[in-house]
Parts: structure tokens; C-alpha cells; sequence
């Protein structure tokens, strides 16, 4: 190996790991695939993905050692809120870091038989 790729090795072992992955699933707590939900990864770097049609989803080739991965979609409550993720070394492979995604409910008051009031998603009635 040339001078050149044993320090760009060397800056990656000093910096962090190589090659880590984070995977989960998100279902709803009927226990069925949500597609569609924004997964956010904070932390040592940042990213999104996606959950596919089986409410999949991964972040691949993570060099740092700690983030929080949280889920996102409007109209749904997750349990948990979030979850932390700790690398220790190369090449790790973290699954399971799965949430349950309930549907929040829109209030609603009803004023008789011909006449409702409801809460919109402003905050508006």
C-alpha cells in the first residue's frame, strides 16, 4: 500500500469507525409496515431515509460511534421517541432499532345531532 492510502487509513481508525449500519422497522401498533415514515439520524453525522414498503429502513458505511435516530411523520406518535446507538467497533451492525407508530386522534366536540365542532391541525376550529 503507498504512503497515501495508509495515512488516509490511519486518519479514518484516529477519527472514528468504518463501515457501521443501523437498521429497523417501523410498524403501527396494529403491528403493520408504515411506509413512508422520515427516519432522521443525528449525532457523529447526520442523514435521512425513508421507510419502504415493509417499513424498512437503514443508514449504511456509518464511521462515528454515537447517534439518535428518530422517527417522523405527521399525524403519528412514536414508541420510543427516539433511540441512541453506540458503535465500539468496525464494521458493526446494529438491527432492531424498531418503533411503534400510533395515529393521533383529532379532537372533536359535539354540540347536538346537526352540529360538530372539530380541531384542525393549525390549532383552528
Amino acid at each position: 500500500m503507498e504512503k497515501t492510502g495508509k495515512l488516509l487509513l490511519a486518519v479514518f481508525v484516529v477519527l472514528g469507525l468504518l463501515g457501521c449500519r443501523i437498521e429497523g422497522v417501523i410498524t403501527t401498533n396494529g403491528n403493520e409496515a408504515l411506509p413512508g415514515v422520515t427516519v432522521d439520524l443525528s449525532g457523529d453525522e447526520n442523514d435521512t431515509a425513508v421507510t419502504d414498503e415493509q417499513g424498512r429502513y437503514a443508514f449504511n458505511d456509518l464511521s462515528g460511534t454515537n447517534y439518535t435516530v428518530t422517527p417522523i411523520l405527521e399525524g403519528y406518535i412514536f414508541s420510543p421517541e427516539s433511540q441512541d446507538v453506540t458503535f465500539t467497533k468496525n464494521n458493526q451492525s446494529v438491527a432492531g432499532v424498531d418503533f411503534i407508530a400510533e395515529k393521533m386522534l383529532e379532537p372533536s366536540i359535539a354540540l347536538g345531532s346537526e352540529h360538530s365542532l372539530a380541531l384542525k391541525k393549525d390549532g383552528t376550529v
